[in-house]
């Protein structure tokens, strides 16, 4: 994964499927923003909120797919091999 592009409400990667699955791309990039190790990424938990493996299958070699969804209080992009995860606006 490249490092990330970073403003106070997002989060910018590209990733490269074939190394990180996406699912592990969305995990490493919350941990990153709560500025904590991914292992010790408690809260929020992913599998609370998508089944990570079919996002993976969906997304994964698919450039013409885009996945987006809500975790905690942040959104979640995937498309293609860009993830974008934004702070929800209270």
């Amino acid at each position: 994964m490249s490092g990330p592009a970073k403003s106070r409400l997002s989060v910018q990667r590209q990733y490269d499927c074939s190394e990180t699955s996406p699912s592990l791309a969305v995990v490493h990039t919350l941990a990153d923003i709560k500025n904590c190790d991914p292992a010790n990424l408690v809260d929020p938990q992913l599998s609370e909120y998508i089944d990570p493996d079919a996002v993976d299958r969906l997304v994964r070699g698919n450039e013409d797919v885009q996945v987006s969804f809500s975790i905690d209080r942040y959104r979640v992009c995937l498309a293609g091999t860009e993830l974008t995860i934004r702070l929800h606006r209270s």
